[in-house]
């Protein structure tokens, strides 16, 4: 009988493991050889066709890593939430992304094929539009070489995606780059989301941490911006999500704790500098609970932070010198009654009009929350963010799936509504709330990523051009306009 369940066991195991190996091995090979067709246990899809290769082979992943649950480690669960997080992003089967995520969807080749954190001699010419008679804006000339505008370290994060396609013959001027660059963002938000799932567990238990994580999935911009394309904000929220893993460890060494929180703080840093004012607020927090952590946290941060300052004194002149040039010294002109409310409240771009549902991050400070008083510190600094932010010149964020400008501490506001969820809950006169605020929350990320817009929709939701405050560029307003006017989704 014993040696019959170890049977089942291994089977249970093995099965999904072997399925796994296959679809990793034809998806690699894709990416080396470039689009080629993909089969899948002897179906041959046609060439070409990566936005439902990527679909199916996320799904069959998926169902991979569920049946490989009997695995039985405590990493297991979150490596499931991992897995349904890709199968979600890739399920609208296009990048969302701008100019913005250009230079690190192509750093990755110019790293590995060149040995070089900028353009020159990289053979991107064209892609990039170098030899333009005017540079795109997300390049700056600096001597005879260009570098991308933006901080590379979105560009290094994705590298380890690139491997097989850098190191093969992927031709990066073929349009299928843009999966590329999305599939890399799909995996770091992917470990992002699991991270979350693990560090809410730590805090309110496993069906609170599935409930909060769903939500944070499918009803913000980690939807519709982060899995979607190479942004900075993606890479940022990856690693103040590992920071907070790292302070709701039970029982770890200092060392441990330390080091992941440090690691995760500099990741944010050096993604997007102006995310410091994120960092200090955990870094605060560890300070608070774990203060024997804090010379590991601060020796772990000070790495991928010092190599930006060297990449900025090696290109720019100046550790403290970035590719903004004057417009980062410059830029902070919007009024705070305009940006602020606009951020938060505007139709086109406000936070919690797009994803309501993170309202319920107040419920941590009710007294019968389980929230940690860590948390306190994060949320200050978030605070300060989003007043820093509603200063910010292009506070709109320009083209982006929602809003782009707080996506970074989604996070710490994801964390705080896992805490809220279950006091909130239990005031029964509150559920029917929280139910219509998860779905309007739900219903505008679906809107944003799996809509594919008409000219309307994205004159009224994604451009500039009515404005922010146009009361119809709420994405279900405008959504509804598209179907009612019989254009349909295309």
């Amino acid at each position: 009988m014993r040696g019959r369940q170890q049977a089942v066991r291994i089977a249970r195991f093995t099965a999904p493991a072997c399925l796994a190996a296959l679809l990793l091995a034809d998806l690699t090979g894709w990416m080396a050889a470039g689009p080629a067709p993909l089969r899948i246990l002897g179906l041959e899809l046609p060439a070409g066709r990566f936005e439902a290769e990527a679909a199916i082979a996320a799904v069959v992943l998926v169902g991979a890593l569920v049946l490989a649950g009997g695995l039985r480690t405590r990493s297991g669960p979150a490596l499931v939430v991992a897995g349904l997080t890709a199968a979600v992003l890739l399920a609208n089967t296009i990048p969302i992304g701008s100019g913005d995520t250009v230079p690190a969807t192509f750093l990755p080749f110019a790293i590995l094929r060149e040995g070089r954190l900028t353009f020159e001699r990289s053979g991107l010419d064209e892609p990039l539009g170098i030899h333009d008679e005017v540079l795109p804006y997300y390049l700056v000339r600096v001597g005879s070489g260009v570098a991308s505008k933006y901080s590379p370290a979105m560009g290094v994060l994705a590298t380890a995606v690139y491997f097989p396609a850098v190191l093969g013959r992927f031709d990066p001027r073929a349009s299928a780059v843009l999966h590329l660059g999305k599939l890399a963002a799909v995996l770091l938000t992917a470990l992002g989301a699991g991270c979350l799932f693990a560090a809410a567990r730590n805090l309110v238990g496993v069906r609170w941490a599935w409930v909060a994580t769903a939500l944070h999935v499918l009803g913000t911009p980690v939807l519709s911006v982060l899995g979607q394309a190479l942004w900075q904000h993606t890479g940022a929220a990856l690693g103040l999500g590992v920071a907070l893993l790292a302070l709701t460890l039970p029982g770890r060494e200092p060392r441990t704790v330390g080091l992941l929180a440090g690691l995760g703080l500099g990741v944010t840093v050096a993604c997007r500098p102006v995310d410091v004012v994120l960092a200090l607020g955990v870094a605060v927090a560890v300070l608070r609970e774990r203060r024997r952590a804090v010379p590991w946290m601060v020796v772990a941060a000070a790495v991928p932070v010092v190599l930006l300052g060297l990449y900025q004194w090696r290109v720019f002149g100046s550790p403290l010198v970035t590719g903004y040039g004057a417009e980062a010294s410059e830029g902070w002109t919007t009024p705070l009654r305009e940006g602020l409310p606009g951020l938060l409240l505007s139709p086109g771009r406000g936070l919690l009009l797009h994803a309501p549902i993170l309202l319920l991050g107040a419920g941590a400070l009710l007294p019968s929350s389980r929230a940690p008083r860590w948390l306190v510190p994060p949320l200050l600094a978030l605070a300060v963010f989003t007043m820093l932010m509603g200063r910010w010149w292009a506070w709109t964020g320009g083209y982006a799936a929602g809003n782009r400008m707080l996506s970074d501490g989604l996070p710490v506001l994801a964390l705080a509504m896992a805490c809220g969820l279950p006091a909130v809950w239990s005031l029964r006169p509150l559920r029917a709330p929280v139910v219509a605020l998860a779905v309007v929350s739900v219903a505008t990320a679906a809107a944003l990523t799996f809509v594919r817009p008409s000219r309307e929709f994205r004159d009224r939701v994604l451009e500039l051009a009515r404005g922010p405050w146009e009361p119809g560029s709420h994405p279900l307003i405008a959504l509804t306009r598209q179907l009612t006017g019989g254009e349909g989704l295309r």
